[in-house]
């Protein structure tokens, strides 16, 4: 209990951040029912654990020891820079280290594959989601069109834009794939832990519920198209759209109990059952079949079976006397997570600081107000080389990719070369990829490169994406863009490499961004022809203008403190 208490204390704070954010986000908030499954299954696998046997147990006692200290050693890094990434990943390696501590006095049933279920609601850094959404979504939309010529209904799919008689439908993240993916690959292991199938057994699994929730998913976008283009009927939004999807969900899941009876028969010990049937060996094939069976042993786990009379025969006394020195040597790493607890508790962003928490909403509100009354006279009408001609403000769903607001700008030069300039808001959870977005629509990019460029303050570094797109027809398109926060601060762009990710975003102090509002500005240009590099400079210099006036007005909300 007293552990219980200790550990809640030092990784509440930021841990209920990382949900917070977690739930932000569309195709991870089945994370609930993964952690539910994981509690349930370690105690219903604790209750049926055997004494041990292992003749290691000093092994695993430094093992753990290491893994408690790696976990505390995220965990302080987690709080100097602010990341309930790394607390969560902390978590999770803490629970790895109680496993291998209990190892040493219980024997848990299939614990690590138990274990392997946390690491579900943990995002991989650099984002890979985004482009899972947007393969998915691509996947989905040219499935789709192919069989909707097949059943005879007139439409036009260009990118994931299907366009029907009378009806223009994104085939955006709900109808994607990526929300039933997510939640079919969760059901996949959960259900492979629950039933003791091996490692393979689960990879195949996996695998084969990214396949039938993208099949599944034609299936709905198609179903939405037939019903509105034979009856009329509009089941894009509301109860319809809803229980549609559930009724696929269904069908995918039914279909994954289905795949995993298959590979029962599929992935099992070839010898032994044939053996067992004929009295004699495969004729043909012994090595193949050799090499199959080694695999199958190798990945599977260990299933554990004992009988009544060995739990009858434990030596309780003995046992709670290892009890008790396995806890006196906890009490080391307990201090330990007492002392970061105890720190975040006086110094630090406490779960029920709700003074700080009323003042973080505040302040959210405060932007959204003030960027909800920008109008056609913020940006000037001669911007750089430019003259504005129009102003648009567009409204949406308040999950759309693009954003729920747009606040766009058209401008012209001399050469009546037209570039766009838009604020799109509110975002959150980190970086938002607009390159995914465009590529939705039907651009395929080509190119694409982060600049650094300086803020407004002189110490300040203020990097922008620069992306190169073609098109259908020999269309070719040229975008800039940028991000800042609720509190102005410019977002800097995640780089591709993995090493840069860690050591400048995730590794960087305040570098976290769970539960801010972000804002994005970009300029688009389009052509028949490329995009010279003379346009591409008036690009940059449209952005660098328009930029600071979007943040102080956003930030500050009052006109004076636009630029001149």
């Amino acid at each position: 209990m007293l552990t219980a208490i200790v550990l809640c204390a030092a990784y509440s704070p930021l841990l209920s951040k990382f949900f917070r954010s977690l739930w932000n986000r569309s195709h991870y908030q089945h994370f609930p029912f993964v952690l539910g499954a994981f509690a349930w299954l370690l105690w219903q696998r604790t209750s049926q654990a055997v004494p041990s046997e292992s003749p290691n147990k000093k092994l695993l006692g430094w093992l753990s020891g290491f893994l408690f200290a790696v976990a505390w050693a995220m965990l302080a890094l987690a709080y100097y820079v602010h990341s309930p990434w790394l607390a969560a990943v902390s978590a999770v390696t803490l629970v790895a280290g109680f496993l291998v501590r209990s190892r040493r006095v219980r024997l848990i049933q299939n614990a690590w594959g138990i274990w392997l279920l946390l690491l579900l609601i943990v995002p991989l850094p650099t984002h890979p989601d985004q482009q899972l959404i947007a393969v998915l979504q691509l996947q989905s939309s040219r499935l789709s069109s192919t069989l909707l010529d097949w059943i005879g209904i007139s439409h036009l799919m260009s990118g994931n834009v299907l366009r029907l008689a009378g009806k223009e439908l994104f085939v955006d993240e709900a109808c994607s794939g990526i929300v039933s993916l997510m939640s079919i690959v969760a059901c996949a292991v959960i259900y492979s832990v629950w039933n003791n199938r091996s490692l393979i057994h689960m990879l195949f699994l996996t695998l084969a519920g990214i396949g039938w929730a993208t099949l599944m998913n034609v299936t709905r976008i198609c179903t939405i198209a037939y019903a509105f283009d034979r009856w009329g009927v509009d089941w894009t939004a509301g109860l319809p759209h809803e229980l549609l999807g559930l009724a696929v969900f269904l069908l995918t899941f039914l279909a994954l109990v289905s795949t995993d009876r298959l590979l029962l028969r599929c992935i099992s010990p070839i010898a032994a059952p044939y053996h067992e049937l004929h009295g004699t060996i495969p004729k043909y094939g012994r090595l193949l079949i050799a090499g199959w069976d080694a695999t199958l042993r190798r990945f599977s786990p260990r299933l554990v079976e004992a009988s009544r009379a060995a739990e009858s025969q434990v030596d309780y006394v003995r046992l709670f006397a290892e009890n008790m020195r396995l806890a006196m040597l906890g009490a080391v790493p307990l201090v330990a997570f007492a002392m970061l607890g105890g720190i975040q508790m006086v110094y630090g962003d406490w779960l029920f600081d709700l003074e700080k928490t009323q003042a973080a909403v505040g302040d959210n509100a405060k932007v959204l107000e003030n960027a909800a009354t920008i109008d056609a006279e913020l940006l000037p009408k001669q911007c750089a080389t430019f003259n504005r001609v129009s102003f648009t403000l567009k409204e949406r769903e308040s999950d759309n990719v693009f954003g729920k607001y747009s606040q766009t700008y058209e401008y012209q030069d001399f050469d009546k070369d037209t570039m766009l300039v838009s604020c799109d808001y509110p975002f959150s959870g980190g970086w938002h990829e607009l390159a995914i977005c465009y590529q939705g629509i039907g651009w395929e990019q080509t190119d694409r490169q982060i600049v650094d460029a300086p803020g407004a303050d002189e110490n300040e570094t203020w990097g922008f994406v620069e992306i190169s797109f073609t098109g259908r027809e020999g269309a070719h398109a040229h975008l800039v863009y940028c991000q800042f926060d609720e509190h102005g601060q410019a977002v800097a762009p995640p780089t591709s490499s993995f090493t840069d990710y860690i050591f400048q975003r995730l590794l960087r102090p305040s570098g976290s961004v769970q539960g801010k509002q972000f804002f994005q500005v970009q300029v688009w240009t389009t052509g028949a022809g490329e995009v010279s590099e003379e346009k591409q400079e008036k690009a940059r210099e449209l952005l660098l203008d328009t930029r600071e006036r979007f943040r102080r007005f956003i930030t500050q909300g009052s006109a004076s403190s636009q630029l001149d």
